[in-house]
């Protein structure tokens, strides 16, 4: 059977990229028909020739109410007797002997040893990178560089998620290991889906960073923010003292710069963990003598992640305070991406559970909150609006502190594993 859709002519671009042998990353703001474009290429894929095809989403619930609707629409009626879809095990099996997969997070170390041709995924920001690398990629074991991957959805995360990275790729027209990357990104203000009277109106009625994000695939939507941070949702009372499993310490040095110490409280291990900064001293001009006699005050945590530009000072609390601190990783991107992951808003896979962060702040830290909401990447002076991926380095000495307590408590994320920057 040859399959054939209605695509708009932006959609069609995506379509026509998708070759052998090719990473697509598309970015795609709302209503821009990405959903349709991923199901046109899923049954595109599976007539063509005899492919397993993999359905890659955040969730499985997600994966039910998004996608699964429209592709069992398609089975009953347009493709009846040529595709049968199976809505409990969210299957199809195709009259060619393709067939198509679905996986969300929470199941996805289930399709280790499963090999795929093609795989479409959608939201790939809410992807961990890690779980990609460490899951995703070895299913493409049989088809290996003749594999197809396509990669929708908006940046949610800005430039710490997988759809910059690989759109990133596709724009300098990268290719690895004779794997090819194409990138495009359509804003709903270029879609002949979108009403644009109607996107007028919701430019109105929208956050202007939530909307050049969600709309506009604008990767550096907030004029440059560095850290998907919602202080409506991020700053909270924090949970009892006895709900943590363990403490530790941030410390930026400081004098006639603030010095800092940052208190932290974590809960669960591993992946699940989650970070509740709970307590900060925030001053400039303190002697050692101070900073030492406060480390003792919180001798009770595990590890007091340090600044590692000053190794006396870190013997000195070592000696003075009598507490267990260590020198931190420095690196400013890898931080930095290590951060907003964590503080990322996330959907639950689990049914009707509310969206969670694995980061949260008590109001006590308010010179964190404030640092937070205010850093920013330096601009581009070669491009109109543009950022540069470094950030000003200025006021960033509470986010120092939290940069070196989570970077050491938990290493560095997938992405910049292999970053070697500091100062």
């Amino acid at each position: 059977m040859a399959f054939q859709a209605n695509l708009d002519p932006l959609q069609s671009e995506v379509f026509r990229a998708l070759q052998p042998g090719t990473v697509v990353t598309c970015a795609m703001g709302r209503g821009t028909g990405k959903t349709f474009l991923g199901r046109t290429a899923i049954h595109a894929l599976a007539f063509e020739k005899p492919r397993h095809i993999g359905l890659l989403m955040p969730s499985l619930k997600q994966a039910r109410m998004v996608f699964w609707p429209q592709l069992a629409e398609d089975c009953g009626r347009g493709l009846k007797g040529f595709a049968k879809a199976n809505l409990s095990d969210l299957t199809i099996t195709y009259s060619n002997g393709s067939r198509l997969s679905t996986w969300g997070l929470e199941n996805a170390h289930s399709i280790r040893g499963q090999r795929f041709d093609a795989v479409v995924g959608d939201e790939n920001d809410d992807i961990d990178p890690a779980t990609e690398t460490a899951v995703v990629q070895p299913t493409f074991s049989r088809s290996g560089s003749k594999a197809i991957w396509l990669k929708l959805g908006t940046p949610r995360r800005g430039r710490h998620g997988i759809l910059f990275r690989d759109f990133e790729l596709g724009r300098k027209n990268t290719v690895l290991e004779g794997v090819r990357y194409k990138s495009f990104r359509f804003p709903s203000s270029q879609s002949p889906q979108v009403d644009q009277a109607w996107l007028r109106s919701m430019k109105q009625l929208t956050n202007p960073a939530v909307f050049e994000r969600e709309y506009e695939c604008n990767f550096d939507s907030g004029e440059g923010l560095v850290y998907p941070f919602d202080e409506e949702f991020h700053v909270r009372e924090p949970p009892p003292l006895n709900t943590f499993r363990k403490f530790i310490v941030g410390v930026d040095h400081g004098s006639a710069d603030p010095g800092v110490m940052l208190l932290a409280g974590i809960q669960g291990h591993g992946n699940d963990a989650t970070v509740w900064f709970l307590k900060e001293w925030y001053e400039t001009h303190v002697p050692n003598s101070e900073w030492d006699a406060r480390a003792r005050g919180w001798a009770f945590a595990e590890t007091f992640y340090c600044d590692p530009s000053r190794p006396d000072r870190i013997a000195d609390l070592r000696r003075n305070a009598g507490v267990n601190a260590v020198k931190s990783d420095n690196a400013i991107l890898a931080g930095i991406s290590r951060v907003a992951d964590f503080m990322f808003i996330r959907d639950s896979a689990i049914p009707d559970a509310l969206p969670y962060a694995r980061m949260y702040f008590s109001p006590e830290c308010r010179n964190l909150i404030r640092e937070t909401q205010n850093y920013r990447r330096k601009r581009d002076p070669h491009v109109p609006d543009g950022f540069l991926e470094m950030p000003v380095g200025r006021d960033d000495h509470a986010l120092d502190s939290m940069k070196y307590m989570i970077l050491g408590e938990f290493g560095r994320g997938e992405t910049y594993r292999h970053e070697t920057d500091g100062r």
